[in-house]
């Protein structure tokens, strides 16, 4: 049996998870997008672009979920973080299509890490959504990695 204290921590930690990944999804969505408007290779502004999207449907699944958790309300918004530290044109001196694979491929591993910490949360839910979009983030690596032997060799 859980002592009331022990549930409100555990929602807590569920409830801190899913903003932190809310956050991740706002920064992924709006580098992808940075990427896509600098990106000169045919490809590369689809390949972003898709990715912005998919990390948007993402954050509608785990905005679903605070809201049961934490009954936030509707209206409530993450913005991009401007002072991340990868896929920022002001820290990035020269946006060539290499550089821009490079940088997205560091914010992925970046969140990554955090979907793997939310993969071993107390939520079945949290567990299940952060798997799944670990599964996407892998994909999106794998095409910009492709695109990327394209541009430069020493990108693989």
């Amino acid at each position: 049996r859980k002592l009331p204290g022990a549930v409100f921590k555990w929602k807590m930690s569920v409830r801190e998870t899913l903003k932190k990944l809310l956050q991740i999804c706002a920064d992924m969505q709006d580098s992808f997008w940075e990427a896509s408007a600098h990106a000169r290779m045919e490809r590369l502004p689809a390949v972003f672009e898709e990715a912005a999207i998919q990390w948007n449907g993402f954050a509608d699944k785990i905005f679903a979920l605070l809201l049961e958790v934490n009954h936030t309300s509707p209206d409530a918004s993450w913005k991009a973080n401007p002072a991340r530290s990868w896929m920022n044109p002001a820290r990035v001196p020269v946006m060539d299509d290499a550089a821009i694979c490079e940088e997205c491929l560091t914010g992925l591993e970046m969140a990554s890490d955090e979907l793997r910490k939310a993969a071993v949360a107390d939520d079945l839910r949290v567990r299940r959504a952060a798997t799944d979009q670990l599964g996407a983030a892998t994909g999106q690596k794998a095409v910009i990695h492709k695109c990327a032997a394209d541009i430069d060799h020493r990108i693989v």
